[in-house]
């Protein structure tokens, strides 16, 4: 070999790196801040830097802004570095493609073909993807709200559905569910499922292990069991999962849901907790049979009812608003379900706000991001984003063995309050029922406590909530209505049969809407005081599980309610000279409130017991909105 000099070799090498372009000759380093500062890894929503959500099926959104704001113009910025050279490309499409999320569409083209052209480098480095086959509640898929995930309600079988205004979507767009009709769309079915397969392979072979987090939608038809098969069969092939979100169906269904949750546990690679061994039968005639047989019980079953109720209370038997409802129409509990109202820019009270978490799962407050509505309670859907409040899963404790029975009841009904709503449940409590007299014979917390609340659980109520209907001059029950007489055996029933010393009950009559800026429906002096006499009607019963007279109290506690109070909308006199405001009715409610507990509780009322009152319930805080709107 030829004697080289040196400094011949390193003069060569400052030439060669001399011709480079200039951004070639800067360090790594550097050159990603440049990547950062074009819009690689992010785009700006609402001021605040997020990754960026990219539609693979639509070029025409892709290349422009999905959501930026300012001065960034997106896509474009960065795309013609993509295609300069191969260093920049390796290094420039790692940070986009791992820095932003993906959706890609099968409808309505039909095709995958955008998320088949990548190339193996840029599927390596994808983090976030989310494919849609076949959507039967759609997501809004305009320019911006990929992102936001919210489920559209306006479930048509296809074609356009209007957005409900406070959104800032124009148009969504429904499919039907997939095989529909069995025998109907074969080729079509067959097409999707073949693209799909091929898709699936080529993205899991180059998928590194760990790093992407998948989102599928594909709704079929709720008990397609064998459909739902053919579209889980293309994620067999994946490595580990970071994340895996599936959706088969738009509306819940049982099969389905355990087939998606299966798969997410597979995808992800992880492992069912193990099952304790079975009991081993021992001889009736051993002295140690029965310390054997507890040993090998699960553990819940060995530990003391107050550690047990201490487990049950971080468990669906709690709602999120610790709260349950029930309605006349119904004839079933239920628990609200309004989305947090921070997502609209409004101040969620803080003794609610924590149930929020709860409840709507892919409604996000801006800039923050989601995958989409993989709510299991609204779809067939198994996701870990999705920690929304499931009633099945409290009835289905309640019923695991005898065992454990008495301490879910406990917590069931003891740490919800019982709220028993009076009114025309296909409007808002704030409403009368229609002028005249009250359309029903008995009130419905006489339906509820005496017909459909099981003997077994009416020892465990600690707050019982009896909510009545706006009482009006023109809509109220009139002298002698055979619901005032059973009103006044329903308190008997309740002094024999709950548990009135540890029993907290709370009256409630709810006020109008505003109307056209009259605040009440009572115009007159004299139906005034026709409401204030039904008030009086109502709270006299109550008069009997307090256990005071005006004068002296029982000595008799084990009779005496643990706690009172009375929310009683003032009557309002309607004067066309003067509107009065929020505050004035306001303050006028707690002047009702106050009189009506001093009525009820006689000598046992004191001043500072509005201090310690329970918080107002949800359906309160709702209807107040209402009132604001």
């Amino acid at each position: 070999m030829a004697y080289q000099n040196p400094s011949s070799y390193e003069s060569n090498k400052t030439d060669n790196s001399k011709s480079l372009p200039g951004i070639l000759r800067l360090t790594p380093d550097i050159r990603h801040h440049i990547y950062v500062d074009l819009g690689l890894a992010h785009m700006l929503y609402n001021g605040t830097p997020r990754p960026g959500v990219y539609d693979l099926s639509n070029w025409f959104s892709f290349a422009k802004v999905t959501r930026s704001e300012g001065t960034e113009p997106g896509f474009k910025t960065f795309h013609g570095l993509l295609l300069s050279c191969r260093t920049l490309y390796a290094e420039a499409s790692a940070l986009f493609y791992s820095s932003n999320r993906f959706i890609v569409r099968y409808p309505p083209r039909p095709s995958l073909t955008p998320l088949q052209a990548l190339t193996p480098h840029a599927l390596r480095h994808l983090t976030h993807l989310k494919v849609v086959l076949n959507q039967a509640s759609c997501h809004a898929s305009s320019p911006g709200a990929d992102g936001r995930g919210f489920c559209c309600e306006n479930v048509f079988s296809v074609g356009e559905c209007p957005s409900t205004g406070r959104f800032p979507v124009d148009k969504c767009q429904h499919d039907l569910p997939l095989d529909h009709e069995p025998n109907a769309s074969r080729n079509f079915v067959d097409r999707l499922m073949e693209e799909w397969h091929a898709t699936a392979a080529r993205l899991a072979a180059n998928t590194t292990p760990g790093r992407l987090e998948l989102a599928l939608v594909c709704d079929v038809r709720p008990g397609a069991v064998d459909m739902a098969k053919r579209v889980l069969d293309g994620l067999l092939s994946f490595p580990a999962l970071k994340d895996c979100h599936i959706r088969l169906c738009r509306d819940p269904d049982p099969a389905l849901q355990t087939l998606a949750q299966e798969a997410v546990i597979q995808a992800r690679r992880l492992t069912p907790p193990a099952l304790p061994p079975p009991a081993r039968p021992a001889c009736s005639n051993s002295s140690s049979s029965s310390s054997q047989l507890n040993h090998t019980r699960p553990n819940l079953f060995t530990l003391p009812p107050e550690i047990r109720t201490q487990i049950f209370q971080y468990t669906d038997l709690v709602t999120p608003f610790c709260e349950l409802n029930w309605g006349r129409k119904a004839r079933r509990f239920y628990s609200q379900r309004e989305a947090c109202v921070a997502l609209q820019d409004e101040k969620c009270p803080p003794k609610l706000h924590h149930g929020c978490q709860f409840l709507q799962c892919a409604q996000v407050p801006g800039p923050d991001q989601t995958i989409g509505c993989f709510c299991r309670y609204r779809h067939t859907a198994a996701s870990s984003t999705c920690r929304c409040w499931d009633g099945t899963k409290a009835t289905a404790l309640m019923f695991v063995c005898r065992t454990l029975l008495p301490d879910a009841l406990r917590v069931g009904y003891g740490h919800n309050r019982i709220v028993v709503l009076d009114h025309d449940e296909d409007v808002w409590p704030s409403w009368p029922w229609p002028p005249g007299d009250y359309p029903h014979q008995r009130f419905a917390i006489s339906e509820f406590l005496r017909d459909a609340l099981p003997p077994y659980c009416r020892q465990y109520i600690r707050f019982l909530e009896v909510v009545f209907a706006p009482i009006t001059g023109d809509s109220r029950p009139r002298d002698g209505h055979p619901a005032l007489t059973d009103w006044e055996e329903t308190v008997e029933w309740i002094k024999r049969n709950l548990n009135v010393a540890g029993l907290t009950l709370r009256v409630v009559t709810t006020r109008t809407r505003w109307d056209q800026g009259q605040y009440d429906s009572v115009t007159t002096p004299e139906q005034f005081w026709e409401v204030v006499e039904m008030c009086r009607t109502l709270l006299t019963p109550i008069q009997a599980l307090v256990g005071a007279t005006h004068s002296t109290p029982t000595s008799d506690t084990n009779q005496v309610l643990a706690g009172f109070y009375a929310n009683i909308a003032f009557p309002t006199v309607t004067d066309t000279r003067q509107l009065h405001s929020w505050e004035w009715h306001k303050r006028k409610d707690r002047m009702f409130k106050r009189r009506a507990e001093q009525f009820v509780m006689g000598v046992r009322y004191r001043d500072d017991a509005t201090l310690t009152e329970p918080r107002d319930s949800a359906w309160a805080y709702l209807s107040d909105r209402t009132h604001n709107r």
